[in-house]
């Protein structure tokens, strides 16, 4: 296990080490880790140094720009399909958010109407109470109590038995 890993430590510095200058290694490693950043929702690829001059020994500034600038390129677009769908779902928020609002609005205003409305039908509530409460109390008073006449039966001459039991009631109190 530890060969392999030899093996494969070796061949990755055998891939960068093909030009033989340092500073260009380094350039190329630095190349090689920014194209293994992960993969891409693109389609199109950034071209390697050996798609833009396959001979390693002749790559120049301008080889090594041309590839910095697809990059960029690259990058640039990913970041623009990315901000993209971040505006689209922003908007969609909005709107989701925005109908929220107005539903909660509407509900607040059949809140605001219901207790208004449950207010007045608790004031007429009051009102007829003290009606009712005035009423029987009213119907209290024009009762008369009279002693002596019994409830269960009704004489015949009840009419004459009220006159005789008024009038000395009448001068009882006069």
């Amino acid at each position: 296990m530890a060969q392999q890993k030899g093996k494969k430590n070796a061949t990755k510095a055998e891939k960068l080490n093909f030009l033989g200058n340092k500073s260009q290694n380094k350039k190329m490693e630095i190349w090689a880790l920014s194209q293994d950043g992960g993969a891409s929702s693109d389609s199109t690829e950034c071209p390697t140094l050996t798609e833009i001059d396959p001979d390693p020994d002749k790559l120049t500034k301008s080889h090594l720009q041309q590839a910095l600038d697809a990059l960029s390129q690259k990058m640039i677009t990913t970041w623009q399909h990315s901000m993209d769908s971040l505006r689209k779902g922003v908007q969609e928020l909005g709107k989701k958010t925005s109908h929220v609002e107005s539903k909660t609005e509407d509900f607040a205003q059949a809140h605001n109407d219901l207790a208004t409305h449950v207010e007045q039908i608790e004031q007429k509530l009051t009102a007829t109470e003290l009606k009712l409460t005035d009423l029987e109390d009213r119907s209290r008073r024009n009762n008369l109590r009279l002693r002596g006449i019994p409830e269960s039966k009704i004489p015949e001459n009840l009419q004459t038995m009220l006159e005789i039991s008024f009038m000395h009631m009448s001068q009882r109190y006069s």
